[in-house]
């Protein structure tokens, strides 16, 4: 159970990072957010691409190469 929160809590924690770092490199005089919408489609892309790669070895196997509440 706390595990849970520790993992969501480090996501949180990366996500937040990851959106500070792209908003200071692309972040120009124009109003809309450029560094927090690239940070967020990449995460999504790479959460996505890793969620299915790990889901489709785990479906070839009879086991899960990561446990249900690290996908949280």
């Amino acid at each position: 159970m706390i595990y849970s929160y520790i993992f969501v809590a480090l996501g949180g924690a990366l996500g937040a990072i990851a959106r500070f770092g792209f908003n200071e490199f692309l972040q120009r005089e124009y109003g809309f957010p450029w560094g927090t919408f690239t940070a967020n489609l990449l995460g999504c892309f790479f959460m996505g691409f890793f969620i299915q790669a790990t889901a489709s070895i785990a479906s070839s196997n009879d086991f899960t190469l990561i446990p249900d509440q690290y996908y949280l």
